[in-house]
Parts: structure tokens; sequence; C-alpha cells
């Protein structure tokens, strides 16, 4: 018996699809930075804290559709080939693509209203919340790397001190 219908389970599937091209992003991102742009601190508590965190939220949709009687489909992610003149670039990519992802939630949320599919809607309130703290980190991480400005001793000074503009609890084990 289906509890979701197929086209509400499909636009999880898709939410899936856009935490795995996410976790692409940052995957690739987090090499460019500690490669090209020296910036291993930021790398190694981005890729450790927001990578991985995109994987743990698609199995949470996953889990969600499977208790629920549906199948998941996994879409297709994008080539991880993405390069950055400097990681500020890559912050404004990073926060532009999770308000993306943020958006089509809410919009899931408008059709799962629409179908009074309130277990769904429930859900997809749940992942919002707790979305919106990382959010809210990549958000302060652009305004202030944006304020250090771009040249290589700037970025350098902001790689050692992003622990400072960390918005999500514990997130370097503090």
């Amino acid at each position: 018996m289906e509890m979701i219908n197929q086209r509400i389970n499909e636009l999880l599937s898709e939410l899936l699809g856009k935490l795995f091209s996410l976790n692409r992003i940052f995957d690739r991102a987090m090499s460019d930075l500690a490669v090209t742009h020296k910036a291993t601190n930021s790398s190694k508590i981005l890729h450790e804290n927001m990578a991985h965190f995109f994987l743990k939220f698609a199995d949470e949709i996953s889990s969600y559709q499977q208790s629920r009687g549906m199948l998941t489909r996994y879409p297709a992610t994008a080539e991880g080939n993405q390069t950055y003149e400097n990681p500020l670039q890559f912050y404004e990519v990073a926060l532009e693509e999770m308000m993306k992802f943020e958006d089509a939630v809410c919009d899931v949320i408008d059709i799962c209203n629409v179908e009074k599919d309130w277990s769904t809607e429930n859900f997809l309130k749940g992942i919002i919340k707790t979305w919106n703290p990382y959010l809210e980190t990549i958000s302060s991480i652009a305004d202030a790397c944006r304020n250090y400005g771009s040249d290589f001793k700037s970025q350098m000074q902001f790689d050692d001190e992003i622990e400072d503009y960390l918005t999500i609890p514990n997130l370097v084990g503090d």
C-alpha cells in the first residue's frame, strides 16, 4: 500500500539527488580549498561537518520513503571538477546551492499541503528545522570571508579564524 503518492515520492527522490549534488560540490571544493588555496583548516572542518552532513540528510529522506512503503530513486549527479578563483567564490556558490535546496524543500511542503500528505509535510518541516543552522553557518562564513578580502594573505587569515564564524554548536568539537 502506498502511503505517499508517486508524485510526492518522486519529489523526495529529487531532493535526495540535490543532497548528493551538494555533497559532490563540497567534496570537490574541499580538495580545491586544500590543494589550490592552502585553506587546510577550512577544508578539514567543512568536509567533515558539511559535506558528510548532506549524505546523512539524504539517508534520512530515503529512510522516510522506506518507512512509508516507497522506493527511493537515486538521481545522477554532475561530475565534480569545479575550480574556484578563491575560497570566497566557493562559499558564495555553496550558499546559493544550499538556498536552492531549501527552496526546493519548501516547494515540496506546499505540494504536500495541497495533497493533504500531512506526514510528509511534517517530515519536511523537520528537515528545514535541521537545515537552518547549516544554512546559517555557510551564510556566516560567506559574509565573513567577504569582509576579509580575496587576496591570498587575507584568505589565509580567514582560514586560521574560520571557527569564529561557525554557528552550528560543536561543529569543530568545542
